[in-house]
Formats: C-alpha cells, structure tokens, sequence
C-alpha cells in the first residue's frame, strides 16, 4: 500500500513574514430586523439575500491581521403583512485575530486554522422602491463581528468559511425598528484568498 508523504522542502525560512493577502468570498445574509420571527420559516426564506465581497489583508504580527473588505449585498426583508427588496455596498476594516496561533504559537506548516475578528465600517443602502413602499437612499453605520476556519489547499491558496453579525444602523429596511435602534444581517460566506508573501519560502508537496 502506498502511503502519502508530505514533503516540505528546501525549508529557507519557516519565520513569520509580514505580507499581503488578497481574495473574494459571497454567501447568503438575513435582514434580522422588524417581526422577524427565526421560528416562521417564511421571515428566514423571504429574507434571506446574497452577499459578495472583495477582501484584502495585511498581517501584522502572528496573532493579528487587519483586514479592509468592500462588499455588495441584494437583500430582502420579510414580515406577516409587507415586504421589501434592497441593495447595499458597504466597507469595513476588521481586525481578525489567529486563535491558534495565540494559544499555540506560531506555525508556518499549519494546514488548517481558527480565527476570530471584530470591525467596523459604513453601509449604504440604495433607495428602496419594492412592494409599494419607498425610503430614500440612507448612510448607516456598520459594526461587526465574528469568526471563520481557513483551509490551505496550496501553499499560497486558503479557503475560507466565515459567520458573522452585522449590526447597523435602523431603517436598514426602511422602518423604525421601535424599541431598538439598530438592525442586525447575518452573514455566512465562503471564499478564497492568495497570499501573496507566503508565511514560509521554499517548496511544499501535498
């Protein structure tokens, strides 16, 4: 029986570098926001909309990246008696934290890893004209937080699953959320991203 090897080879610097990520990722949103009920299947179906984002990062140390992203969001918002559909663009800057690395030090070679982040941005959401209502285009800001695991399928190539809250400003949707003053859209996407200056210079064969 054949038996796989992984060959890590010349190793010229297994150190940390400090360098550029870039990449993409999309997935689904929900506009959590007035009577949305996670137990009516209709308010997660019917506000469930599609998220695209591009991503760079920076690292700064092992343990900490900070990382600017632009994004595009088509998003609908559901209730028992009215709905609506909208587009957003949004910017941010998380600062995105390797738990692995913080725990259990610094590994170049390691395939798979765990990290948290927390950030924030502006959204601005385009003028709503759907379902017989109208609200005009609003800037609204943007808090986020959240966390992920990132594969390495090549030596500079990752992917990415990521879950996150964002939590804005009211009237995400067009209405006063009442005894709140903030909506709230989830976020689950996946993704990839190139590293351009890879944590460690030489040859590795999966």
């Amino acid at each position: 029986m054949m038996q796989q090897v992984y060959c890590y080879q010349p190793l010229v610097n297994s150190k940390f570098i400090n360098g550029w990520i870039f990449g993409a990722d999309g997935g689904l949103n929900i506009v959590v926001a007035e009577d949305f009920k996670p137990s009516f299947p209709t308010s997660v179906y019917k506000g469930s909309g599609l998220t695209l984002r591009l991503i760079s990062e920076y690292r700064l140390t092992p343990e900490l990246n900070v990382r600017p992203l632009v994004g595009y969001a088509l998003s609908q918002w559901y209730n028992n008696k009215k709905g609506n559909t909208f587009t957003s663009e949004y910017g941010t800057v998380d600062f995105k934290c390797d738990v692995l690395n913080l725990f259990s030090g610094y590994n170049a070679f390691r395939k798979n890893t765990l990290f948290v982040f927390a950030g924030g941005g502006v959204l601005y959401r385009n003028k709503i004209s759907s379902g017989g209502f109208n609200d005009n285009a609003r800037l609204l800001f943007l808090a986020r937080t959240g966390g992920g695991i990132e594969f390495r399928l090549k030596k500079s190539v990752l992917m990415t699953l990521n879950a996150e809250l964002n939590f804005t400003g009211d009237k995400l949707n067009g209405y006063d959320a009442g005894k709140r003053s903030y909506d709230i859209l989830p976020c689950l996407t996946m993704g990839l991203t190139y590293n351009f200056t890879p944590t460690f210079r030489g040859r590795w064969n999966y």
